[in-house]
């Protein structure tokens, strides 16, 4: 399960299923998850999901940055199918929390994630990860299970 709000976009997920509401348009896809495509941005948990049996990684080493210590580490993907070619973490070297995450695509789209803020232990309801409609009045719904 996981929510993400970037780039404009929200997405949902329940584990099944995954919502992606595209703001400015007023528009939400609604899609099964396929774990066979195992795409970073698809579901961004699978870095932390056995990493060690899904990735090679290499700890590159600490950096300074202006106000902390970060540890930085590449993961390289075990399946060569997938759609991108490398993930880079950087993480605070006290806190643990993750800082950035560079995304390199094989088609060429490469992202960049920076953590504005981290907060961790807090209570969620299991319905912060299912977009629902009928609190978003006027959205089109693009339901392609």
């Amino acid at each position: 399960m996981f929510y993400l709000d970037l780039m404009g976009m929200e997405v949902y997920s329940d584990g099944q299923t995954k919502w992606q509401y595209i703001k400015e348009a007023k528009e939400v896809t609604i899609s099964r998850m396929d774990m066979s495509e195992n795409g970073f941005l698809d579901d961004p948990t699978t870095l932390f999901k056995d990493y060690d049996k899904n990735f090679k990684f290499k700890y590159i080493g600490q950096q300074k940055g202006k106000s902390r210590v970060l540890h930085e580490v590449d993961f390289f993907p075990r399946d060569l199918n997938l759609p991108y070619s490398s993930v880079k973490i950087q993480f605070d070297a006290y806190t643990f929390e993750p800082f950035l995450i560079r995304y390199q695509g094989k088609d060429g789209n490469n992202y960049i994630i920076q953590i504005k803020s981290f907060k961790s232990n807090i209570p969620l309801r299991a319905d912060r990860f299912i977009f629902d409609v009928d609190k978003h009045k006027g959205v089109e719904v693009i339901d392609m299970r």
